[in-house]
């Protein structure tokens, strides 16, 4: 029977803005295929706007059927994201985001899954110092639980990923050269 991988997340994962055979785990899924055949089944449960919040509160129905599996869960730009009309709010507060990552990382666990934890990639928006507190937070949490992670910030500084061609003009989300970029690094981080 084939492992399950489930990629959860929210718009990043979700990568709604490219055709479906351009999306990162549908690449991730078919480089697996060719990697060892049958032995992955690659589920994208990301939906745009979540949050760590959104999450927990959608686990039950996306997550749980799909367990024991490998959870790669994709998460933290929408929580740091400030909100507009309160200055220096988060939409989740890094406590907030701390207490989700757990529960989730729990709830894998205690179903027989493995989670592994992604941080963000590099993007270019008015929030990023923001964002490089989550992703922090995203790296202790991993390191607490023991699980893996995919540091995909670090990844990109290490490759010297330009975001020219790899961010849309939003730059937040992913073109299609982008999504393959994503796919290879997930796939770095998932296969040891």
């Amino acid at each position: 029977m084939a492992t399950n991988v489930i990629c959860f997340g929210s718009s990043i994962t979700q990568a709604g803005g490219v055709p479906e055979p351009q999306r990162w785990p549908t690449i991730v899924q078919a480089e697996l295929n060719a990697w060892r055949p049958g032995a992955y089944s690659v589920t994208n449960r990301g939906i745009g706007g979540n949050t760590t919040a959104n999450l927990v509160d959608r686990f039950g129905a996306d997550v749980l059927p799909l367990l024991p599996g490998v959870v790669v869960l994709q998460i933290g730009g929408n929580d740091a994201c400030l909100v507009p009309w309160a200055k220096g709010v988060q939409r989740v507060s890094a406590d907030e985001f701390r207490r989700n990552l757990r529960a989730l990382q729990a709830a894998v666990a205690g179903r027989g899954g493995t989670m592994v934890f992604s941080t963000y990639h590099r993007f270019d928006t008015g929030h990023i110092e923001s964002y490089k507190a989550y992703a922090r937070i995203t790296r202790e949490v991993a390191a607490a639980t023991g699980s893996p992670l995919i540091d995909l910030y670090r990844m990109m500084v290490e490759r010297g990923t330009e975001l020219e061609g790899f961010v849309t003009e939003d730059g937040i989300h992913l073109t299609a050269n982008g999504n393959a970029q994503y796919a290879a690094m997930v796939l770095d981080g998932l296969k040891p």
